[in-house]
């Protein structure tokens, strides 16, 4: 399924680019939806747990105060565990956008090289190798995200309601997991710049 949405987003973006970035970011994906999925799939997963197991936490927290000491360890440590599976895992996606974006720029070195000879600016090679990654990284999140939201829809609404903080906190920990991932592309920028200054 989705290789299947990869590849069905990137063909609505192609048809639609204005711009060489948002052209070159689709074909990019089309190339190979399958291994565009492969770099996100585990944010799939990760963003729903994150909004069932935050939707549930802040029910509980809602309810009041820890009956003993025990409950409150109990919750802190699940509320704990959810926010460190969440954020390892955004830091496992963004550590392998960053190797894998290495190794295709210097997969990819002839058409860089190319594509710099032609005119292209670098900047531009730069901003459609990031969008090519941050488009499903951000489809994957905020849809996995959202299907968990409208599937508990009763309890994420009296979540929003009651503890309007933990779901800020989760929304929170979810772009900051997107931003992680953009700095994971951003580290890798210079071997774009040594690729094509060697050429």
């Amino acid at each position: 399924m989705g290789p299947f949405v990869m590849k069905w987003v990137a063909t609505r973006k192609l048809t639609r680019a204005t711009t060489p970035v948002r052209l070159l970011a689709a074909r990019s994906i089309l190339e190979s939806p399958k291994a565009a999925w492969r770099q996100v799939s585990s944010l799939s997963m990760t963003s729903f747990i994150a909004v069932v197991a935050g939707t549930g936490l802040a029910i509980i927290a809602s309810a009041g105060d820890a009956h003993n000491a025990e409950d409150a360890i109990l919750y802190s440590d699940m509320r704990t565990g959810v926010l460190i599976t969440v954020i390892v895992s955004f830091l496992l996606v963004a550590s392998s956008a960053g190797v894998n974006q290495a190794a295709a720029v210097l997969d990819r070195r002839e058409l860089y090289i190319s594509l710099d000879r032609l005119g292209m600016p670098r900047p531009v090679m730069e901003s459609a190798r990031k969008r090519a990654v941050m488009w499903p990284v951000q489809i994957v999140t905020i849809g996995s995200g959202v299907l968990a939201a409208v599937l508990l829809f009763p309890l994420t609404g009296l979540a929003i309601i009651f503890a309007p903080v933990s779901v800020l906190v989760i929304a929170g920990i979810l772009a900051g997991g997107i931003g992680l991932v953009w700095l994971g592309l951003a580290a890798s920028a210079p071997i774009l710049t040594a690729v094509l200054r060697e050429a």
